[in-house]
């Protein structure tokens, strides 16, 4: 079997456990969580996710990368926006 991997990040543990519950609605599996930091003060928490590969032909593959670029630019277009808006009204 093949496996999709996927590293979660976050410094608060609350927004980690949110992220982890929306990834696992998905078909992820938790694997491992790493605490990074200092004694007694981490910094972050890093979340190892797996799930099996999706057995997909090529025009499948395109087609999601597609939609995966699509839905990062709008992303990004929506942040740049953002920051423009607080920006003018600081």
């Amino acid at each position: 079997m093949r496996w999709d991997y996927l590293g979660v990040v976050d410094e608060r543990f609350g927004y980690l456990f949110n992220k982890l519950q929306h990834a696992g609605d998905k078909g992820w599996e938790l694997v491992s969580v790493l605490v990074l930091g200092e004694k007694g003060d981490p910094d972050r928490l890093v979340a190892f996710m797996k799930r099996p590969t999706e057995t997909m032909t090529a025009t499948q593959r395109v087609a999601r990368a597609k939609k995966a670029s699509k839905a990062a630019a709008e992303a990004g277009k929506a942040k740049a926006k953002k920051a423009k808006a607080k920006n003018r009204f600081a």
